[in-house]
């Protein structure tokens, strides 16, 4: 499977949930400000040509393949398009989630980030932002493990259903 991590800017929130999906990051304790800047993929460091773009993180611990997707206020068109792509590429959708990480975003990481990645005011944003994130780590710590939960669940009913090709037929009588 395929987990995809988005929000708005897709260096905040969704870098974190990557990290802590993937174990760069451990979920049982808030990172400090230094973890968090040098030990999670992208944080703080995504810009608006990013935006519309999908970023492979790695595999994680079940072999599933993890990204973050930055998707400004344009969630269902960008996701339209993304899963249209995997379609016409012949993919499977259904091998792809989607987590909106936005819900766990607090008013410190929004002005933090605005003041970083829109302004460019990195020295004032960066510390905000973090300090954020820093608040909201429990949020996105349960959304993850709700994530893998879910990941889980769809699995574990994969596995146990029968191949198609070894499913009886409706009777047609």
């Amino acid at each position: 499977m395929k987990i995809v991590y988005h929000d708005y800017g897709g260096s905040h929130s969704t870098a974190t949930a990557a990290a802590i999906h993937l174990g760069l990051i451990s979920a049982s304790q808030v990172p400090t400000a230094k973890i968090l800047n040098t030990a999670v993929p992208l944080f703080d460091a995504l810009t608006a040509s990013d935006h519309g773009t999908l970023f492979y993180l790695g595999k994680d611990d079940s072999d599933h393949d993890v990204y973050v997707l930055p998707r400004r206020n344009q969630s269902q068109m960008v996701l339209n398009a993304v899963k249209s792509t995997i379609a016409a590429m012949e993919g499977d959708v259904d091998e792809w989630i989607f987590v909106d990480t936005l819900p766990t975003v607090n008013t410190w990481m929004r002005i933090g980030g605005y003041l970083s990645r829109r302004q460019g005011m990195i020295w004032l944003g960066r510390p905000i932002v973090t300090f954020g994130t820093r608040k909201a780590f429990p949020l996105i710590r349960d959304l993850v493990a709700q994530t893998k939960a879910r990941v889980a669940k769809i699995q574990s009913a994969r596995s146990q259903a029968p191949p198609m090709d070894q499913q009886s037929p409706l009777d047609s009588d």
